[in-house]
């Protein structure tokens, strides 16, 4: 998209490097070689979410966490690989410093997604590491 002077604009919506949360606009590989543009968020439930439009039922979403990666994708211009366990999912930004922002945000929720799994799980478990007991008398 087009501003007045002909450059390139940012179809980011809102981003807060932060809280690592983004929204805007980014074309999603659906299938066979056909690409969508989707609404697509990323927030602080640490869950990106993609929809047709701003505010509309959403058509899908992934869930960040320990086993997801983010990555640049070298067969698309400004390209983004988001991987789980099951799925692989291709977006594309409009410009090179957009791709970038939505990456840089992106692993950001992932890393915190990651902390705040560990530090549930240490509550869970009591906050403390198994301690060993060993006897003291010889055999």
């Amino acid at each position: 998209r087009d501003d007045a002077r002909g450059k390139m604009s940012s179809t980011i919506t809102h981003v807060n490097s932060s809280e690592h949360t983004i929204e805007g606009w980014l074309r999603k590989k659906g299938s066979l070689f056909s690409w969508r543009t989707y609404f697509v968020t990323v927030d602080a439930a640490r869950t990106l979410t993609y929809a047709s439009k701003t505010g509309g039922k959403p058509a899908g979403h992934v869930k960040l966490g320990q086993s997801t990666k983010v990555s640049f994708d070298p067969r698309k211009e400004h390209g983004l690989l988001v991987l789980t366990e099951t799925r692989a999912f291709k977006f594309a930004a409009e410009s090179k410093r957009d791709a970038v922002l939505w990456k840089e945000v992106i692993e950001g929720a992932i890393h915190d997604a990651v902390a705040e799994a560990d530090t549930a799980a240490r509550l869970h478990t009591g906050g403390s590491e198994p301690t060993v007991v060993r006897s003291s008398r010889r055999r």
